[in-house]
């Protein structure tokens, strides 16, 4: 029985991905299509659909495509990883990205923090003084930090 061969759109609507994907992908080395018509066009057959599906998953929870590449070899056929396939330098990357994404998500939940009391004061400080001709409202502002020191 032979394989079923799409092109390009096709397999991004098998994949849950874009055209847009799949030629970035291809363009890191991280899914190749299975041929090149003589038209130019991508082809790809239906065995790479976890793989892509696997590489979609994989940057969609952070992990950039750099990275990605050096996990391709240990990926299971059910979404998982043997660890043992996985170089220690890698771990170490994925480990810092996860770090870095916590930091992020620490200084939004302050910024988050921080614009709430604001919007707290605006509700129950600001329009009764606007009704009552006020032009300024003070609120204390916490510091959380600056974008770049979160790199």
């Amino acid at each position: 029985m032979e394989e079923r061969s799409m092109q390009i759109g096709d397999f991004a609507a098998a994949t849950g991905t874009t055209t847009r994907m799949l030629r970035h992908y291809e363009s890191q080395g991280l899914l190749e299509p299975a041929r090149r018509d003589a038209n130019g066009y991508r082809d790809y057959d239906e065995s790479q659909i976890a793989q892509a599906r696997q590489i979609r998953d994989l940057i969609r929870s952070g992990i950039p495509s750099r990275l990605v590449k050096d996990l391709l070899g240990a990926l299971t056929d059910s979404d998982g990883i043997y660890p043992e396939h996985v170089d220690p330098g890698t771990v170490d990357a994925v480990e810092n990205e996860w770090q870095r994404m916590c930091r992020c998500v620490n200084c939004m939940a302050q910024r988050r923090d921080a614009l709430r009391a604001y919007l707290d004061q605006l509700g129950s400080s600001v329009r009764p003084a606007l009704a009552a001709g006020s032009r300024a409202v003070r609120a204390p502002v916490a510091d959380v930090g600056d974008v770049d020191e979160i790199r």
